[in-house]
């Protein structure tokens, strides 16, 4: 992990490299969530570099919740995403149960 997070020398250098550090994990997000929703999960244990844990330790040590502020958005999404389908799945349920009790 330490190649994620080198010492900086300047506060400048510690913008760019908290910069740099947040545009490549956005990226594999991105990478990452394609590949799920395209059936191509397993190919992404043979993308090179870190992989989705260690940019999160690294964002994790960041100051200001930098970690909870870029997977506030996703997580988001997918919280309302399954809401949306939650209930059509929940009334098809009752119906299935319903037809085996009857």
């Amino acid at each position: 992990m330490e190649a994620l997070k080198p010492e900086p020398s300047k506060p400048a250098e510690t913008d760019q490299e908290r910069d740099a550090l947040l545009k490549q994990f956005r990226a594999y997000l991105h990478l990452a969530i394609t590949a799920h929703q395209t059936g191509q999960a397993k190919q992404l244990k043979t993308v090179p570099g870190p992989n989705l844990m260690a940019y999160c330790r690294a964002l994790a040590e960041l100051p200001d919740n930098t970690l909870a502020r870029e997977l506030a958005a996703p997580v988001t999404a997918i919280l309302q995403e399954i809401s949306k389908i939650a209930p059509p799945c929940e009334g098809t349920l009752r119906g299935q149960d319903a037809s085996l009790t009857g």
